[in-house]
Parts: structure tokens; sequence; C-alpha cells
């Protein structure tokens, strides 16, 4: 039986609960909201397959060389597929691949309360759920032993998840030929406690059931930033440069609610684990960025001889250019572990204290920003910004 912290250790794969032969783990949450497993000890046989299929306690997979690796600057041709995705379309465009070879596809949705959940599906409506940033930390539910159980049938499969994530489906199903992984760059995972405060304050502001939540919209173009909010009764909340004017999208960047193991993040760097790791481009020429007219870019990292093989088979479907490791490491978190806010913990304790309607005066006061937003939203207002954001397009 795993002797661990799991409120300060616990990445949240779900691997011991997947594999449990006696179904002793299941979910529960911490008191800062986070998904983490719970013995129950009356059932455990002490068999000790959690512990051997929990990466946290494994030793850390070995780091793969910039030599061993492909690197890309990448934007799918399809303007619709890029338009409805977060940065230049990679993820939908593996996807689709995969469906239409009638595989499967497992990644995170939103379901009906508007929580981070995994699914496993072959349905392309359910692929439409998939694509686009969710920046909150999903409950796997069963999703390791689905995937397992497509495996066992000889499905491909794809599984898109955080390193973390991926690491603990490997634990537990290995490296089988049908299996494709597709790991995220990520800053971290942020606390579904704080993001059901934000969303109970969004839908207290508009008086309606919040029903879709696009947390990197393009509405506004790519490199700028936008958020918006859809509820039920058809009203929508646009928050432009989202990355410092939407709370809860700052605070999380801000790391003032990531997940605890995220501070020292131990799945960081390229492993085989992943055949894939994909984010923003954002190490862009002025001459990239006209020529894909800030509708999004994606680094795509292929790491092992499948997920080289399967970009071979997908290149003619983006404008790719190849890129070195050094300058996607300049700009994205591959390396090291996102921010984590020196005000975190008064965060926490203040946001389970206060009503939802106080959420942005904490998250401002806590991140030190409050000067800052108020400076932006007064040039947002007086249309400064848009002329800033003009001024860079054409750059």
């Amino acid at each position: 039986m795993i002797q661990f912290d799991f409120k300060k250790d616990c990445c949240g794969c779900g691997a011991c609960i997947a594999s449990c032969p006696v179904n002793a783990i299941s979910w529960t949450n911490t008191d800062e909201g986070f998904h983490v497993p719970t013995v129950n000890e009356d059932i455990c046989i002490n068999c000790g397959k959690c512990d051997r299929n929990c990466p946290v306690l494994s030793d850390k997979e070995k780091a793969l060389s910039a030599s061993e690796i492909d690197v890309w600057m990448a934007a799918n041709k399809n303007k619709e597929e890029l338009s409805q995705s977060a940065s230049g379309g990679v993820f939908y465009g593996i996807a689709n691949n995969i469906l239409q070879n009638s595989g499967v596809v497992a990644g995170v949705v939103w379901n009906e309360s508007m929580q981070a959940v995994y699914s496993v599906s072959n349905q392309q409506s359910e692929l439409e759920k998939m694509r686009g940033s969710k920046y909150v930390q999903a409950l796997p539910q069963n999703c390791i032993n689905e995937v397992l159980e497509y495996l066992k049938q000889g499905k491909k499969v794809l599984f898109s998840g955080t390193p973390c994530q991926i690491a603990g489906l490997i634990k537990c199903v290995g490296h089988p030929e049908n299996l494709i992984t597709c790991g995220i760059i990520c800053e971290g995972v942020a606390s579904p406690l704080v993001w059901k405060v934000y969303k109970e304050c969004l839908e207290n502001k508009f008086g309606s059931q919040l029903i879709n939540a696009e947390m990197r919209s393009k509405c506004d173009g790519w490199s700028g930033g936008s958020s918006r909010y859809t509820f039920a009764n058809e009203k929508q909340y646009i928050q432009k440069r989202c990355f410092s004017l939407d709370p809860y999208i700052a605070g999380f960047i801000e790391g003032l609610f990531n997940r605890p193991c995220c501070k020292e993040c131990k799945f960081k760097g390229v492993s085989e684990n992943c055949d894939f790791l994909i984010g923003d481009f954002w190490g862009f020429t002025k001459e990239q960025k006209a020529k894909n007219e800030n509708r999004g870019m994606s680094t795509v990292i292929s790491c092992t001889p499948k997920g080289k093989a399967l970009w071979n088979e997908l290149f003619e479907d983006f404008l790719c250019e190849q890129v070195s490791y050094e300058l996607v490491c300049k700009s994205n978190n591959i390396e090291h572990s996102g921010h984590w806010a020196k005000n975190r913990e008064e965060f926490l304790e203040k946001i389970e204290k206060q009503s939802s309607r106080e959420f942005e005066k904490i998250v401002w006061t806590c991140s030190g920003k409050m000067l800052k937003k108020k400076l932006m939203k007064i040039l947002q207002n007086i249309g400064i910004l848009d002329i800033m954001q003009c001024f860079s397009k054409e750059l």
C-alpha cells in the first residue's frame, strides 16, 4: 500500500486505482480541491501493485537528448480546424487521423457540470469537446482501464494528457505498438475547487449556468489571448488579454492554485513516455507570425520512432518548419516547472472563507498584480491595448 503524502506528492494520475485488483482505492479530494486516491485499508490485500505502478515512486524515465528528437513549428493547413484549436491545431490533426483509422482517442472534456473529466471515445462529436485548453486538473475516472481494454482489442489509441498522467498510464499498460501518447507542455495543474469558485462567480455575475469555457479562444486572434465563457441564457463573456486580465487564467499562470507536486515537477523534459510533446510555439519570428496571420502555431516534438513515423504521415497537413530544441525551451516550460506564487497558501485560505464574489479581488491582491491589472484595464477601456495588438500583428 502506497505510503506517502498524497496531498503533497501525488500527481493524481489514477494508476494506483486502475491497478488495484480488489478496488480498495477510490477518488477523494484534498482540502485544496485536488483529486487524490484514498485507500480502504479494510479491503487492501497489500499486493503492492499500487506501489509498483505509481510513477512518483518509480525512477524517472531516462531523458532523451536533443539529437534523438525532432522539433517543429507547425500550423494546421485547414483554417477551420486551426481556428477552433488553442494553438496550431496539432492535437486535432493527430486525433482526427486516429479516428479515421478506426482508432480511439482519450482526452479531457467538460462534463454537464463543467468539471474537467477524461473521456475515451471513437466519436467525432466527443473529439470536438476534447480540443481547446482546460486549465484545471481533470478527473481520470476509469480512463486507464478503458484504454487498456481498447488496446487489448487491437485498436489504435491516442492518449492526450500531462506528462505525469501519461507516466501513470505507461506504468499500467506499458508501451504497446498501438498506443500513441501525446504529452502537453504544461505550466502545472490547477485546483478544481478554485475553478468551481470562479465558475460560480461568473454564474452569479451573468445570472445563468455556465455551459462552455474556452480558456484560449481565438475570437481576437491567437498571440494576444482571449477567454470566452458561454451561458445557458446565450450571454457570452469575452476577456481579451486573458493571461493578464482574466483572474482565473492569470492566477493559474502565476501559480496561485497549482497542485503541490507541480512546484518541482518530476516529469519535465523529454522521454520515451511521450511519443509527442505539444504546446504553443512562442519563438516565432516577425515573418512567421505574418505568414500565420496570428491564427496559432504549435511546438511539436516527436520523441520516439512511433511519433516520428506518425508525424511523417501527417506532415503534409501542416505548415511546418524544423526548429531547435533550445529555441522552444526558451519560451516553454519543457525542462522546468512553472511559476509558484509565494502567497499561494494565503490565496487558498482566503478563497475557502470568502464568497465567490470576492474572487477577482483575492486573485489580484495575492498575486501582487492589482496595480498592473488596473492599469491594463484602463488601457483596454480607452482602446490603447487594441491599438498595441494591431501594431504587433503588423510586426
